[in-house]
């Protein structure tokens, strides 16, 4: 699932290069990350994106299947858009293009832990992990006997959160392994005007007229949170869905990260930092705790604490141009 803008990691994350195209902090971008991860487990790889990022994906990936959305109208219909390309009986496992998911075979052995529950119980599998923190950007998952989901919770508050953390709750990874037949007969039983929009798809209608008119949904909402299918493998990898730039000093680990460019310091800690140039030096002295972010038409400097403002800033203050 290769959609998604990410406006919380501007400049460097844009309309046209959106941050599964970026490598960030890594050797590799997050889409091509994904790719490698699940290569060794899966038969064959397909791509969902939108067409303002196709010509990008398809020069990195010139021989993957592109499966492509006429135009964004959340995950329920991009996920059942995806399931009418498959037969009945193909089992399908959706991730998300744009986490940092650490080792690789604790992913690969999760999902093949997934693929085999999927198979043999014609469930919907979720996967989880154990949270790190309490955080309030992700929703939760409460889990039973035999890998039977009981509950999903919606993003907490707070003091919510912690309580999920005591109570043994995973974080809800958006990543879901299940029979494309499954998957849809759970569409046809609890969203039939989404699922009758996506039959008249694969029957050959018009995409363009009939796509655009699909209800506009999350998949948790449309279907997951309706089924009882559901069922839920506890991952054992390190995962974070780099929602922003504090997510990526999360990961590092450094004293300052910095992500492109050099950097030379003194009495300075807690930065995160890019420039337009690899080449280029950043120098501090005296700064704490900042983000700044040198891009060939954006220079983005805030404090770190300050940070969760920026996708709004973007949206109220960026000119479209510059998005």
């Amino acid at each position: 699932m290769a959609g998604g803008s990410g406006k919380r990691l501007w400049p460097l994350s844009r309309e046209s290069k959106p941050k599964q195209l970026l490598k960030l902090f890594m050797e590799k971008s997050f889409l091509e990350r994904a790719v490698l991860l699940l290569f060794p487990v899966v038969d064959s790889i397909a791509i969902s994106t939108g067409k303002n990022l196709e010509n990008e994906i398809k020069k990195i990936f010139p021989k993957t299947k592109l499966i492509i959305e006429p135009e964004r109208r959340d995950t329920a219909a991009a996920i059942g858009f995806c399931a009418i390309q498959f037969a009945p009986e193909d089992v399908l496992v959706f991730i998300p293009s744009d986490a940092y998911i650490n080792p690789d075979k604790e992913f690969q052995d999760t999902i093949r832990k997934a693929i085999s529950i999927a198979e043999n119980e014609s469930g919907i599998v979720a996967v989880g992990v154990k949270p790190t923190n309490a955080t309030t950007r992700l929703g939760y998952v409460e889990v039973g006997d035999g890998n039977k989901l009981m509950k999903f919770h919606e993003k907490p508050t707070e003091d919510v959160a912690k309580e999920y953390v005591k109570r043994g709750f995973l974080w809800n990874l958006s990543i879901w392994v299940c029979k494309a037949g499954v998957l849809l007969e759970e569409y046809r039983k609890h969203e039939p005007g989404i699922y009758s929009d996506l039959m008249k798809i694969k029957a050959g209608g018009n995409l363009e007229l009939i796509y655009p008119k699909i209800k506009k949904i999350s998949v948790d909402y449309a279907i997951m949170e309706k089924s009882n299918k559901m069922f839920c493998v506890s991952a054992g990898f390190e995962w974070n869905d780099i929602g922003g730039f504090n997510a990526i000093m999360e990961v590092v680990k450094e004293k300052n990260v910095i992500m492109n460019g050099k950097l030379i310091e003194a009495e300075s800690g807690g930065n995160v930092l890019s420039t337009d140039s690899n080449e280029k030096t950043i120098a501090l002295i005296d700064c704490n705790d900042l983000v700044v972010i040198d891009t060939k038409d954006a220079l983005m400097v805030c404090p770190r604490n300050s940070i969760e403002k920026l996708k709004k800033f973007v949206e109220e203050k960026v000119p479209k141009e510059l998005q």
